[in-house]
């Protein structure tokens, strides 16, 4: 039989090194394979000399494969329901909003729909909501009807309990947080800028915006896209300065990786004055489209959601547009 066994920083002999025990005896050559003395199985390849070498989304033998996270989960199979939830429960704290200059306010007072809890026409312009495209909201306004002005967390402080606090990230500028809303009223999803070990803080750079209402607090978090926490079989990481893909191979290699970042796949663009016209789309399968949760986000109403306006197929200004018979493969 045989294992790994790993010294960490804090061993008196061999610290941080991994080493290949057969037989109940410790081989004195260092095992290369093995990085924290959790990564035992990682594979890697170079993709310089591909093109495009950019992507966001792989897949795998025809299934969307998961970023390094942590906690470990698919979001397809896993969620708040399920016995392994792959979320933290909670952070110890959120850190402040970070603060905006007052949005410019638009009030058009006629028709004026009495009775209803919004009887004026209300928006407002960048200040707090300049981060969706475009920039205005209904909840930019600084005393909104029914809520407040839009605001999310600038970070939050990991418990001291999980399995990372002693573990250094290379580039935590790499990692995307997802987290709830508060009160579960929708997602966040935010571009990390920077981790803070002595303070168990990690801060937040752009995101936020998949939602429309805010809150200055989160519920159920995880982060994704960090190299040190690539140890779960099917886990990759992709590495945009060396492009080096790392793969944790989930038993034997995979015969096919689809890399992409195509957001749409097709899209139709006209205009009022000269729109296309006399489209079929007709049994086309369509699949290895990329995830948009950092594009950019619209509010279109006073509702507590916003909206990505792109998809797989993105049609606009159309006349006489025709999709049928067409599969959308989301492996």
């Amino acid at each position: 039989c045989f294992a790994y066994t790993h010294f960490t920083k804090t061993s008196d002999v061999h610290p941080n090194q991994c080493f290949l025990r057969v037989g109940g005896f410790v081989s004195r050559k260092r095992c290369t394979s093995c990085t924290s003395g959790r990564k035992v199985n990682i594979v890697s390849t170079d993709l310089s000399t591909q093109s495009p070498n950019v992507f966001t989304t792989l897949f795998i033998n025809g299934r969307r494969a998961v970023r390094a996270r942590y906690p470990d989960g698919n979001p397809e199979t896993t969620g708040l329901y399920t016995n392994n939830t792959g979320y933290v429960n909670k952070a110890d704290a959120w850190l402040a909003p970070q603060k905006y200059p007052p949005a410019v306010e638009i009030n058009i007072e006629v028709p004026k729909r009495n009775g209803t809890h919004f009887p004026l026409f209300q928006v407002g312009l960048g200040g707090p909501v300049e981060m969706f495209n475009p920039p205005q909201s209904y909840w930019g306004q600084r005393a909104p009807n029914g809520g407040v002005t839009y605001e999310v967390p600038s970070g939050l402080e990991y418990p001291s309990d999980v399995d990372f606090v002693n573990r250094t990230w290379s580039n935590p500028d790499t990692g995307i947080v997802h987290a709830f809303h508060g009160r579960h009223w929708g997602n966040w999803l935010f571009k990390l800028a920077d981790r803070d070990m002595d303070l168990r803080y990690l801060t937040f750079g752009s995101g936020g915006f998949q939602e429309a209402r805010g809150w200055p607090e989160g519920a159920e978090w995880y982060v994704e896209n960090i190299f040190e926490e690539l140890d779960s079989p099917g886990e990759w990481f992709y590495n945009q300065s060396t492009k080096t893909l790392y793969l944790y191979p989930n038993g034997s290699l995979p015969t096919e990786g689809i890399g992409t970042n195509l957001e749409s796949l097709i899209e139709i663009r006209g205009s009022m004055d000269s729109p296309v016209v006399n489209v079929t789309l007709l049994n086309l399968e369509f699949a290895h489209s990329a995830t948009t949760f950092l594009s950019d986000y619209e509010v279109p109403s006073g509702g507590d959601w916003s909206v990505h306006r792109g998809g797989t197929v993105f049609v606009e200004g159309t006349k006489k547009f025709l999709l049928q018979n067409c599969l959308f493969n989301a492996p």
